[in-house]
């Protein structure tokens, strides 16, 4: 796992990309809705633990944005081309 600080608004950020509120994360992280709110205003330094599951959450963020990044790369080549079906790794920098 990475070494990252995670400050307050890297955490206020994961947690309003995700649409969560501070109650989900902090279930999520096994920690009070309070801790979040002091881990984003920068007053609580997150523990290694939670460090290591924001991390994972960011991590399967990412993933799941690429994935649906490709659909919709995806969706534009069949669109442009006339095509009822494509391999996703096909499109890989195919612009819409």
């Amino acid at each position: 796992m990475s070494v990252k600080p995670w400050i307050g608004c890297e955490i206020r950020l994961l947690r309003t990309r995700l649409s969560w509120s501070r109650t989900q994360l902090a279930r999520y992280m096994g920690c009070s809705p309070l801790k979040v709110v002091k881990m984003e205003q920068d007053e609580v330094i997150p523990l290694a633990v939670e460090k290591a599951k924001l991390e994972t959450l960011s991590m399967q963020l990412e993933e799941h944005l690429g994935v649906f990044h490709k659909q919709v790369q995806a969706d534009a080549y069949m669109n442009e081309h006339g095509v009822e079906q494509v391999h996703i790794d096909d499109v890989d920098g195919t612009e819409s």
